[in-house]
Parts: C-alpha cells; sequence; structure tokens
C-alpha cells in the first residue's frame, strides 16, 4: 500500500454514467464557487458537471491507496450519493476537488481503522489536517482502535460541520441513541415529548437507527421488500 499517495492532475473524467449533455459546457469556464453554488442551489446540470469533472481523477487516487477498484468505486459512489442528497445543506466550497478528496480520505482512514490498521489510519487524516488552509498539527499514528475512531469522528464533525453529516454517520455507527441521550449533552435535559425518547432529537429506538424505505420502491418490488421495523 502506498502511504503517501499524490494527488493527480486534475482532468476531465472519461466515466459518463450520466447522460451527455452539451449545457454542461457552460460551466468549465466558471470558477468552483460558482459551479458549487449552482449546484447546491439544485442546478442539476451542475451536478452532472461536477461528477463528470471529478469522477476519474478520484478513481486514479484511489487506485493508489486500495487494489481493489470494486471498493473504490462503492467509496465513490457513495461520496457523490451523499453529496446529491445534502445539496442545499451544503457550505460554501472554494475548491471542490479538495472539499472531495477530503471526503474519500477521511472515508478511507475510517476504513483502514475498522481493518486494524489505526497507524496508516492516521497518515490520511493527517493529509485533512495538513493542507494550507487548515494547518492543524498531525495526530499520533500510535493510536488504537478506539483512539483512533474517536480522531475520525472529530474530524468530521469539525470538517463538514452544518452540512448534515453528523446525523448519518451517528446512525451508521449504530451510536445515534446513546450519543444523543448522554448525560453531558444539554439536549438530554429538554423533555419535549415521551414517545420521543425524551431527547432533543426525537430518536426513538428500534426505529431511528435506520430510515424508512421509500413506498414506492416497495411497490415496484411486488412484496420483496419489507418496510423497517416500526415504520
Amino acid at each position: 500500500m502506498n502511504q503517501n499517495p499524490k494527488l493527480p492532475k486534475n482532468e476531465h473524467s472519461t466515466i459518463y454514467p450520466l447522460g451527455y449533455s452539451e449545457s454542461i459546457k457552460v460551466y468549465e469556464s466558471k470558477p468552483n464557487v460558482d459551479v458549487w453554488n449552482a449546484f447546491n442551489s439544485g442546478d442539476e446540470i451542475a451536478f452532472n458537471y461536477i461528477y463528470r469533472m471529478y469522477v476519474t481523477v478520484l478513481f486514479k487516487y484511489g487506485c493508489q491507496m486500495c487494489k481493489n477498484q470494486y471498493h473504490i468505486q462503492d467509496c465513490i459512489q457513495n461520496i457523490f450519493i451523499d453529496l446529491r442528497r445534502k445539496r442545499g445543506q451544503l457550505n460554501e466550497v472554494q475548491s471542490i476537488k479538495a472539499y472531495l478528496f477530503n471526503i474519500a480520505m477521511l472515508m478511507y482512514a475510517e476504513v483502514l481503522n475498522e481493518l486494524g490498521n489505526s497507524s496508516t489510519a492516521a497518515t490520511y487524516v493527517n493529509f485533512v489536517r495538513a493542507r494550507p488552509s487548515v494547518n492543524m498539527p498531525a495526530i499520533s499514528n500510535n493510536l488504537n482502535y478506539d483512539q483512533m475512531f474517536e480522531a475520525i469522528r472529530h474530524e468530521r464533525r469539525v470538517e463538514f460541520s452544518f452540512e448534515g453529516k453528523v446525523s448519518f454517520d451517528l446512525r451508521r455507527w449504530g451510536i445515534a441513541g446513546k450519543f444523543l441521550r448522554s448525560s453531558d449533552r444539554w439536549h438530554n435535559n429538554i423533555k419535549i415529548n415521551p414517545q420521543w425518547g425524551g431527547n432533543f432529537f426525537k430518536f426513538k429506538d428500534g426505529k431511528h437507527e435506520v430510515f424508512p424505505i421509500p413506498q414506492a420502491e416497495i411497490d415496484k418490488s411486488g412484496g420483496t421488500l419489507i418496510q423497517n421495523s416500526n415504520w
């Protein structure tokens, strides 16, 4: 595994899973801020442009870190699914490439930690912390699994603050209920409604660990899909 992969030069993607449209050319001469703001405002053409512009460069970078191309493709797909799902909630971005690479590096750090390689995971967290616009001190590469997990949690919370990612992170980590009702959170003292478990975020055990399957998808499956419990 290459522990110090070089960032590839920016280039237009040669992978076009989205329908090609001449209309995306309008964004080729625009600064990143304008492209991002258009995407964040719901412009589907801007999203198409971002995908086509960066999917290949992300894939090539991922191949320097991991030889399993299917894992890389899954990670990149998740990045863009989450990006599209969160549009309208995302902070302003000066460099789209840097933003996407930060997501990828923290995602890979999390994978490495889960695989028992917390030392290399620290390398990728530190890539994010060391960029010139942040210039934060490096974390230790001698952290154990739990310490690295907390470091990654902190980095994601700071890096993507106010973007709605924390809610999804807490659910996929399986700690949402425990975290939201912890005694050191001020929300714990607010009693809104007993059916919400008495916590500010309306988290109900046995239900809110997952999201509901859209009814339209259940209908199209002909009964194959079964709705998640309590939804």
